[in-house]
């Protein structure tokens, strides 16, 4: 059982790396990757902004550095406290209060769990998936 969950894994890293064969693919990712990557930076120059944060955009990217190794680590559901941590990290390292950079962070993050979460919660009901169901698919 598990073999075969860890084959079928290995079978779907082949398939979604095989759009690195296409020069054009390859670009198109590449392309996609840098501007999603823009947009987080400037959702979180925007929380800054929005607490008026006197710091550099290149603030924003730091963050974002941070927030990336800290969510690669184990973290709780929803990523509570992580964000917010990774936010203390790196605003306190520019002379923010901490309770300022926490704030900042519950401002990035709380609007992002929301829309997801309720996105999620309307793909389950359009698909006609309970939780239940998925819990017993385990």
């Amino acid at each position: 059982m598990i073999r075969e969950k860890i084959i079928n894994q290995f079978e779907l890293l082949s398939a979604g790396l095989q759009a690195l064969r296409s020069p054009w693919l390859l670009a198109k990712v590449l392309a996609l990757s840098i501007v999603m990557w823009a947009l987080m930076a400037v959702c979180i120059y925007s929380a800054m902004l929005a607490f008026d944060i006197d710091a550099l955009p290149q603030v924003a990217m730091v963050i974002l550095g941070i927030l990336v190794a800290g969510l690669s680590l184990p973290t709780s559901p929803g990523f509570f406290g992580t964000i917010e941590y990774c936010f203390v990290l790196g605003l306190t390292a520019v002379g923010v209060d901490s309770s300022v950079a926490v704030s900042a962070a519950i401002f990035y993050h709380l609007p992002a769990w929301a829309l997801i979460t309720l996105t999620g919660l309307f793909f389950f009901r359009f698909n006609k998936v309970s939780i239940s169901a998925v819990r017993n698919a385990r």
